[in-house]
């Protein structure tokens, strides 16, 4: 737990608590206190935050190290929301892949960054990822490109390749 995250909030909570108006030299004696005591409780920057959170929802006025307290305790008896990282995991099974199928997924992502990038025409791509890849997938990535103001080399006829900016 560092001072300067107890001295940002108290600065904050001087700002919304303005009955409190406390002074800089005040600001700082209450900071090193509040400092002292969630170190000593073992209080780390993730539950200081998730305290701060409770407390600004509930707090009239300038927060005591109690109601502080009290709303890291709350934090702590919560059990963990899942990770988005578990949730994507079981959506996509990645898992599931072989080495086989994990080798034709990087391909298809370096024809399309390639794609993205200039080096090589939208046909090439759609030569290097088609069919393993749905044409409604390679059209979002289009779209996508577009909507980011991305570079794609296209082929007309004879004319040859050309660069040229999608706009949208």
């Amino acid at each position: 737990m560092e001072i300067k995250q107890v001295q940002f909030v108290i600065a904050g909570w001087n700002l919304r608590f303005r009955e409190a108006n406390y002074k800089p030299e005040q600001l700082r004696f209450l900071s090193r206190e509040y400092h002292e005591d969630l170190v000593d409780e073992q209080v780390t920057p993730e539950q200081f935050h998730a305290a701060v959170k409770i407390v600004r929802k509930r707090c009239r006025f300038f927060p005591k190290m109690v109601e502080i307290l009290e709303a890291v305790r709350e934090h702590r008896s919560k059990p963990p929301a899942p990770s988005n990282r578990l949730q994507i995991a079981e959506h996509t099974h990645l898992g599931d892949k072989t080495p086989e199928d994990i080798a034709k997924a990087k391909k298809r992502l370096r024809a399309i960054s390639s794609m993205i990038a200039g080096k090589i025409t939208l046909e090439e791509a759609l030569e290097i990822t088609s069919p393993e890849m749905p044409k409604s997938a390679i059209d979002n990535i289009v779209k996508g490109a577009i909507n980011s103001g991305g570079f794609i080399k296209t082929e007309y006829g004879t004319r040859g390749a050309i660069l040229h900016k999608i706009e949208g």
